[in-house]
């Protein structure tokens, strides 16, 4: 929808947005539940030391709801000294068992 596109151009201009997808995950009876393994955590390190030039200067950090996103985005955050604020329009499905 070119209408919807625009209107999120229009909320990004002049705004730097980094989109992170989680790390790796456990598996867990319900979707929403898994949460980092030692891996995902190590993952999560190595993106901020690799990209922390680029993260500099980040003010706000949202992330869905479910355990792995606020996991991989605390790990990001707490660097920063920003706090992370879940959205639970950015889960885009409802939980299921896995």
């Amino acid at each position: 929808n070119m209408a919807a596109a625009v209107s999120l151009a229009e909320v990004v201009r002049g705004r730097r947005v980094v989109l992170v997808r989680h790390g790796n995950t456990a598996k867990a009876d319900v979707d929403a539940d898994r949460e980092l393994t030692e891996i995902g955590r190590a993952q999560c390190d190595k993106f901020r030391e690799a990209w922390s030039g680029n993260l500099v200067g980040i003010t706000t950090v949202l992330a869905s709801y479910v355990t792995r996103t606020m996991q991989t985005a605390t790990l990001l955050a707490q660097a920063l000294g920003v706090e992370v604020t879940p959205v639970e329009d950015l889960y885009f499905v409802r939980p299921w068992r896995t």
